[in-house]
């Protein structure tokens, strides 16, 4: 017989995927958590989070479809200017710093805020979740952009900053 792929559980197909979700969360809390120190870091987590938060359009990803206004801003499942995800990021790195990274660690210089979002940017890119893309301009310019590469991923952000979540304390 065919099977039930209507994602409503009678084949057991919604557990099966609610299991994918939680081991594939579980793989990216931890590859995302880079050690320094001798402890994992949660940067890479954090701006990542910050990144689906902030340019989401979608919502919760549950059929939410964005009017003709904002079609035009950015959204991060079609594209966010990286030069815009830099200065996210590199402000959020300056920001709280005692709360985000906790008092053993000294709050980041700018030049090390630069080098900490090039590290991030280069780890989402290569570990998949993040997807670049450059398009070229009129003018002859190049641009780049960022995007997320799977709504696993975006919900995965979105548990982060959940209050039960890793960062929902910040």
């Amino acid at each position: 017989g065919r099977s039930n792929d209507s994602g409503d559980g009678k084949d057991g197909s919604q557990g099966s995927k609610d299991q994918i979700s939680a081991v594939y969360e579980n793989i990216l809390l931890k590859t995302l958590a880079p050690s320094v120190k001798g402890r994992p870091s949660m940067v890479v987590q954090l701006c990542f989070a910050a990144f689906v938060k902030v340019f989401s359009l979608y919502g919760d990803g549950r059929g939410f479809e964005p009017t003709i206004r904002q079609m035009d801003k950015f959204d991060a499942k079609r594209g966010v200017p990286m030069d815009i995800v830099s200065l996210l990021w590199s402000s959020l790195l300056g920001l709280n710093h005692e709360v985000v990274f906790g008092a053993d660690e000294e709050p980041y210089s700018l030049e090390e805020r630069k080098d900490h979002v090039s590290f991030i940017v280069e780890a989402l890119c290569s570990l998949g979740v993040l997807h670049r893309r450059e398009t070229a301009e009129q003018d002859g310019s190049v641009s780049v952009f960022v995007c997320y590469a799977h709504d696993m991923q975006r919900r995965h952000a979105t548990n982060l900053v959940s209050p039960g979540g890793a960062l929902g304390h910040i």
